[in-house]
Order: structure tokens, then C-alpha cells, then sequence
């Protein structure tokens, strides 16, 4: 059934035919990538360095958030295809071709040859269940390289070199069965 009227947030606006869009478009900074969210949204049940990841800081959460929109983005294209709706296809594919590209500048880290997990800066905390202060220090996991992967926001040579890199690296925490 629709949302009540008094409904927030995405469950007032996941009906509407701007699907991603009317939800993300107020986060997107003048980096082209979701900078301002409410919160990082679950990403996995375990913790790091104290921060749960159930509703992680910017700096352990932001780079999967931006993947997650991406893979929506190229979806909702897929969808409005199938609708016959081919001008809301290519705005969506269009977006997304932009964002691959602001996304791949912002979170990519060349001296690693990995993307790591999110911005630092002053964000947050004002709500330490759901939008706990941002880190001083820049993370590298398993959850941000795997999605870059699997949703093609890098070309398949680098996807395995990654992979194989992530998979045997014991520095990085692991995944649990969840994500």
C-alpha cells in the first residue's frame, strides 16, 4: 500500500516515477557524488574501529551509499526501457555515465589501487545511532571494492587485479554473510 502522508524520506517518495532520483538528488554535492545524506544506511553487521556498520560514519559508508545509487540508476534505466519510456532511459544512463566518472575521481586512490570507504571532514554527529561523527582516518574494506566490481564502475582488468587483492589481503576485515 502507498506511504501515509506523514511519511519521510525514501518510504514517501520510493512510489514516485523520479524512483532514485527524488530521493538522492538533494545529497549530491558540487563533486557529482552523495555528500549529505541523513545517514549511511545499513552496510553490514560488523564493526570497525568502534563504528558499527549498521549506520556507519561518511568516511566508512559513503563510498558503498554512491555505489548502491549508481546500480540504481542503471537499473531504473533497464526499468524504464521495459516501459517503453526510452527518453527516462537515457537521462538515467546519461547520469549514470557522469557519475561513473565523478565517482571513480572522488573515491579512487591511485597510490593503492583501491577505493576507499568515504570522506573524512567534519560530518555527523548528531545522531550517534544513525549519523555517528565522521573519522579523521581514511578506510580501506572489502565492501566499497566489491561493489565497485560487481556494478562495472571499473573496467574488468582492474575488477580482477581488486578482487584478487581484497580476497588474500588479511589487513582488511571480513565481510560477513549478510552483504
Amino acid at each position: 500500500s502507498p506511504a501515509p502522508p506523514e511519511a519521510v524520506g525514501w518510504e514517501c517518495d520510493k512510489l514516485s516515477p523520479e524512483g532514485a532520483d527524488a530521493h538522492f538528488a538533494g545529497y549530491i554535492g558540487n563533486s557529482g557524488v552523495i555528500e549529505t545524506p541523513p545517514d549511511f544506511m545499513f552496510v553490514d553487521w560488523t564493526v570497525i574501529d568502534g563504528y558499527t556498520m549498521h549506520h556507519p560514519p561518511k568516511a566508512l559508508g559513503q563510498t558503498v551509499l554512491n555505489a548502491f545509487y549508481y546500480e540504481a540508476l542503471n537499473r531504473a534505466a533497464e526499468v524504464y526501457d521495459f516501459l517503453d519510456k526510452s527518453e527516462k532511459a537515457e537521462e538515467c544512463r546519461v547520469k549514470a555515465k557522469q557519475f561513473h566518472i565523478d565517482f571513480n575521481r572522488e573515491f579512487f586512490d591511485a597510490d593503492r589501487q583501491l577505493y576507499f570507504d568515504g570522506k573524512n571532514g567534519d560530518y555527523g554527529g548528531d545522531d550517534p545511532n544513525h549519523l555517528p561523527a565522521n573519522s579523521d582516518k581514511r578506510y580501506f574494506s572489502k565492501y566499497p571494492n566489491i561493489l565497485v566490481c560487481a556494478y562495472g564502475l571499473t573496467d574488468d582488468n582492474s575488477a580482477k587485479d581488486i578482487l584478487r587483492r581484497i580476497i588474500f589481503d588479511d589487513t582488511m576485515q571480513d565481510i560477513q554473510p549478510y552483504f
